[in-house]
């Protein structure tokens, strides 16, 4: 017996084969308790519970992350082997990880493909696509030219670099202060 069922017995084949058909049907079984997705597969429904959750069952032995799924912990353990088996054919930089790779190859193409649906600006990342503000507001002060900025990242650029991104290009800006 397994799990209370006579082995044998054809119930997990035609479980399995339920399960098959929803690929056909497109029936999708697992309703998230949490918001509207819905799932075919019992495993992508697990995944997505812990991001509600934020459930992190498998731990790295090797410093005190943990992570949502076997494959993400497999992927973080390159980071303690020195593993990065992803190499950019252009400069041979390499990464531990394919999609930074593939972020990185853009510098080499131009490519940007994250666009601004208001004002038409483009980005290498989604990330930087997220921060592109058009609320007018400017927080964030440079203590050395009082020039103000929409984002913390613009003004450490300029308290490092003496310069600040503005319409995508780089404007020197002369501080009367000496950092």
């Amino acid at each position: 017996m397994q799990g209370g069922r006579q082995r044998g017995t054809g119930t997990v084949k035609v479980s399995y084969r339920n399960v098959h058909r929803s690929v056909h049907t497109g029936l999708r079984t697992f309703q998230c308790p949490y918001c509207p997705l819905t799932f075919k597969w019992s495993s992508h429904y697990q995944y997505h519970l812990r991001q509600h959750t934020g459930e992190c069952p498998y731990p790295c032995d090797s410093c005190p992350k943990a992570f949502k799924n076997s494959s993400s912990l497999r992927r973080h353990k390159n980071v303690h082997l020195g593993l990065k088996p992803y190499v950019c054919t252009v400069c041979t930089k390499a990464f531990t990880q394919s999609t930074n790779l593939r972020q990185h190859m853009r510098i080499h193409t131009g490519e940007r493909p994250y666009i601004c649906g208001e004002c038409g600006r483009s980005f290498t990342h989604s990330s930087n696509l997220a921060l592109q503000l058009h609320s007018g507001l400017r927080p964030h002060i440079c203590p050395i030219c009082s020039k103000s900025f929409s984002q913390t990242s613009n003004l450490k650029q300029v308290s490092t670099d003496s310069s600040a991104m503005a319409d995508g290009r780089i404007l020197m800006i002369l501080c009367t202060v000496a950092p």
